[in-house]
């Protein structure tokens, strides 16, 4: 199948129903929706859209014209890394010809995951309890949020979206000889911040199981006769590693095995899900013998790294990426 990256006028012109071009352009949308082209948009594509058409549309129709739209078409990643490989600029001199370079795109398909639970509620809870649904719609919504974070950590991409663990182009850098296990050294800390993607490190943040916390209390690193400080705080009161926030998460690994320490540019994972977010529904009639109510609740969303693979850096020799994990140590 051919696969056609829509300029953002195309999807305006039938959006908009812009004269003379909008019966034009609709026929392109037709063939994509026909499955004789793949139609795609780039990711700058979006949010020019949802910055145009909220103008004229307003946000939430804006967001749901969107939703509809990125049912019909995919959405092309590109990364910052991506780029520079495709660009591949060089110096000439005057009047000789520009050598040309062909950028290689490549689709990422986010394909939305269902999240779902349901809860019974008695007649009598809820009328003594008026603000009981408020409640419940208020912990279910901090528990999807709970599922999501972990996925985007820990998700295997079936049935739920990718995670930093299992992406192809998750680096992991090795114990140290002789490393004790359940033990981080400053060592494993320098190593790992040294195979992070450049352009992540102003972004990068540490996301650490809490039995890692006291061993980067006072960790220091020794270069000849100084001691260097690895661990921080900041004005705020932030635990910093390296100049960059340590963060204690439920998600992360068991001591001692690779996940309990990662570092990590969080910009650099793709998020979407479908229009509506996370929806409540109430109906009266599942378990009415019961006098019961039931709850259910759905959120259609997914996510997954944005990078499918490390790279080598051009005067490097070791591969950089935006994950960075550390091995099981023995």
């Amino acid at each position: 199948m051919i696969r056609v990256l829509l300029d953002v006028n195309i999807v305006l012109d039938v959006l908009a129903n812009r004269e003379p071009f909008a019966e034009d352009a609709a026929a392109v949308l037709q063939l994509v929706e026909a499955g004789v082209i793949d139609g795609l948009l780039s990711a700058h594509t979006v949010t020019t859209l949802h910055y145009l058409l909220s103008r004229h549309l307003g946000k939430a129709r804006a967001k749901k014209v969107l939703g509809d739209l990125l049912q019909l078409v995919g959405v092309v990643a590109v990364d910052e890394n991506r780029i520079r490989h495709a660009l591949a600029m060089n110096w000439t001199d005057e009047a000789v010809e520009i050598v040309a370079s062909r950028p290689k795109f490549a689709a990422r398909e986010l394909t939305t995951k269902k999240l779902a639970g349901l809860c019974y509620v008695t007649d009598e809870l809820l009328q003594d309890s008026p603000a009981l649904g408020i409640a419940l719609e208020r912990l279910i919504a901090l528990e999807a949020g709970f599922r999501i974070e972990d996925s985007i950590i820990n998700g295997t991409g079936a049935g739920r979206p990718l995670g930093i663990l299992n992406a192809n182009a998750l680096i992991t850098v090795a114990a140290e000889s002789g490393q004790a296990g359940s033990t981080v050294q400053a060592a494993n800390i320098i190593n790992m911040w040294s195979r992070l993607w450049v352009g992540a490190k102003p972004n990068a943040v540490w996301l650490v199981n809490t039995d890692i916390f006291p061993q980067l209390l006072g960790m220091t690193w020794s270069a000849g006769t100084a001691t260097v400080p690895l661990f921080a705080w900041s004005a705020d009161g932030v635990p910093l590693l390296l100049g960059r926030p340590v963060v204690e998460t439920e998600h992360s690994a068991v001591l001692g095995t690779v996940g309990d320490i990662i570092l990590c540019d969080l910009g650099e994972i793709m998020l979407g899900e479908r229009t509506g977010g996370l929806r409540t529904d109430l109906s009266l009639h599942v378990r009415f013998a019961n006098h019961e109510n039931a709850f259910r609740f759905i959120w259609r969303t997914d996510a997954q790294p944005k990078w499918s693979s490390a790279t080598t850096p051009k005067n490097g020799s070791s591969t950089v990426s935006p994950y960075i994990a550390l091995a099981t140590r023995p």
